[in-house]
């Protein structure tokens, strides 16, 4: 029984030694874990460990950036974002007008307007209307071929836009209006020597110069 026992012991022993013998031969080039697979291509890995990036191979060439696709088309034409700011567009000071939104200066005289602005018992014509404006200061405010006349100076509060005119030709004023010569026109800097454009039905309204009637080329 020693015997036997002896002999089982020396063959597992030996079974022992043929395995490693066998292993000894083969190469294990991950150990216990994933054998490493070569990178045939080392360094060009831009993100290792993750995706790999695509290269452009052909970087710069788009010959048409950002093309338009309805070139030249305009989405609102025509349209105006602030519609009668357009001051140049507008009548100017003398002009016919119906309401104040025809005129660049933003006020239209009418015959109702000037009756009541004097507070005539009869009724003041203001033939078509005319785009003027009250209390101006400057001439500036009055445009090209107008003043800013002191009413003051015919006993009259304040001050007015008037077209400006020529004496001596009887169409430079609308029809039913009147070439004021009178020295008394003045702007509110004492400027005189202009003449100015006024409604007919006004001449009677002002004071005479020097007891005489004002004087003035009508135009009918």
């Amino acid at each position: 029984m020693k015997n036997l026992s002896r002999l089982a012991v020396i063959a597992i022993f030996a079974m022992i030694a043929a395995g490693c013998s066998s292993s000894s031969n083969e190469t294990d080039t991950g150990g216990n874990g994933t054998d490493a697979i070569t990178d045939t291509n080392p360094g060009t890995d831009t993100n290792p460990g993750g995706t790999d990036v695509v290269a452009d191979t052909n970087p710069g060439t788009d010959t048409t950036p950002a093309v338009d696709t309805k070139p030249g088309a305009d989405t609102n034409p025509g349209a105006d974002t602030n519609p009668g700011s357009d001051t140049s567009q507008l009548a100017a000071v003398g002009a016919p007008c119906e309401d104040a939104t025809e005129c660049a200066s933003n006020f239209c005289l009418t015959t109702d307007g000037l009756t009541s602005l004097l507070s005539s018992s009869e009724t003041l014509e203001v033939p078509d209307g005319y785009c003027t404006k009250l209390m101006c200061q400057t001439n500036d405010e009055c445009g090209t071929n107008a003043k800013c006349v002191d009413l003051g100076k015919f006993d009259l509060q304040g001050s007015a836009c008037f077209a400006t005119c020529d004496p001596n030709d009887a169409k430079s004023c609308r029809k039913g209006y009147t070439c004021f010569d009178d020295p008394r026109v003045s702007d509110l800097q004492g400027n005189t020597g202009f003449t100015v454009c006024i409604p007919d039905s006004v001449i009677g309204l002002l004071p005479p110069l020097n007891g005489e009637n004002a004087e003035g080329a009508s135009s009918e």
